[in-house]
């Protein structure tokens, strides 16, 4: 809607809103009104009544118009009838109430038609009413809707402020406990890097309709950056991201965190005996289902012998099954592969287009 016209609906809402208190007026106090209106006209008439003469009614209509639109159908139909007497001081034989018979079809079109604009302007007075007092209720609702998502928002960030506190408390005893505990530092840690992203999930939260949701381009992005910052095992890593942008429901994003998590950890652990190198993450979303790609440049899977205790794989592909999806790891051109793919999550809006089909 361009300014011109919002600036003329608050014009005409506001002179609805003026006439609305004239039609809230004590019912003599409108008549008086309208009397006093239609004499005022009758003598303005009577300055003007050279440059009028042959225009008995003309400065009348504007008058029945204004007490119609002021004061409702009663006030219009009094003017008309005010008017009609008055005017009959300005038609031939003239300084007379008398009416001639050549006079009786113009002063009886007259009565009737401002008969008929007084009831005309008092349903348009009721339509345009009624559409403001509409337009005055969507507008309230409007705003009663955004303050709930903002009052919504706000209690997901505290919830969410909470719950990342929390695990970033228990993150920090395990990684405690694992520095304490030689024997089980490596259980410890893994069990910490989990706790943390699950921190990282609970910091990307958002409100989508009636489902909480998670940005998988950002929340990805994040971890990965938090990934390279963590100390995984004996390797420094360089981890890229790069993932299309899906509102993931808060199950599915904890699950991806986890699978990434692991992938990344298992990667810096066994695929770099000399130290160092690159892990890339990948998520990519087509009508079909979506494909997550952890992919390294480290020395691959050699003979396939389970590297470890196995752990790590078995925690992937039950993940990967929470999710409805498959695991799979292979050799690539350098290093390793490993693709989760599963369908599209119902919260993304690809999932209800793949569904349509």
């Amino acid at each position: 809607m361009s300014r011109s016209n919002r600036r003329a609906i608050q014009v005409v809402t506001a002179a609805l809103r003026q006439a609305r208190r004239a039609y809230d007026a004590p019912a003599w106090l409108r008549n008086l009104a309208t009397i006093g209106i239609v004499v005022a006209t009758a003598l303005v008439h009577y300055v003007l009544r050279a440059p009028l003469l042959g225009h008995p009614f003309l400065l009348f209509f504007p008058a029945i118009i204004l007490c119609g639109f002021l004061f409702g159908r009663g006030a219009g139909l009094l003017a008309t009838v005010v008017s009609v007497v008055l005017a009959l001081r300005f038609v031939p034989p003239l300084q007379s109430f008398a009416i001639l018979r050549e006079q009786v079809f113009a002063v009886t079109t007259f009565a009737l038609t401002g008969a008929a604009c007084a009831l005309v302007l008092d349903a348009l007075h009721g339509a345009a009413t009624a559409a403001v007092e509409r337009e005055r209720a969507l507008t309230r609702s409007v705003e009663d809707l955004a303050a709930s998502e903002r009052q919504k928002q706000r209690l997901l960030d505290e919830l969410g402020h909470r719950v990342r506190n929390d695990l970033a408390a228990l993150a920090g005893s395990l990684a405690l406990a694992a520095r304490r505990d030689p024997q089980a530092a490596d259980a410890l840690t893994a069990a910490a890097n989990q706790v943390r992203v699950l921190g990282r999930v609970h910091a990307r939260l958002s409100q989508a309709g009636d489902e909480i949701v998670v940005d998988s381009a950002d929340f990805l992005t994040a971890l990965g950056r938090d990934l390279e910052a963590m100390p995984l095992g004996v390797a420094r890593l360089r981890v890229g991201v790069e993932a299309d942008r899906l509102p993931l429901p808060l199950d599915a994003a904890t699950a991806v965190g986890l699978i990434v998590n692991e992938l990344v950890t298992n990667a810096a652990k066994y695929a770099f005996p000399k130290g160092e190198g690159a892990v890339e993450i990948r998520l990519e979303a087509d009508h079909g289902g979506c494909t997550l790609t952890v992919a390294d440049d480290g020395v691959g899977l050699g003979d396939g012998a389970v590297r470890g205790s196995g752990m790590g794989t078995k925690i992937v592909q039950g993940l990967a099954a929470q999710l409805g999806g498959s695991f799979d790891r292979r050799n690539g051109p350098v290093g390793t592969v490993a693709t989760v793919a599963f369908p599209i999550p119902a919260a993304s809006p690809l999932a209800q287009d793949a569904a349509d089909r």
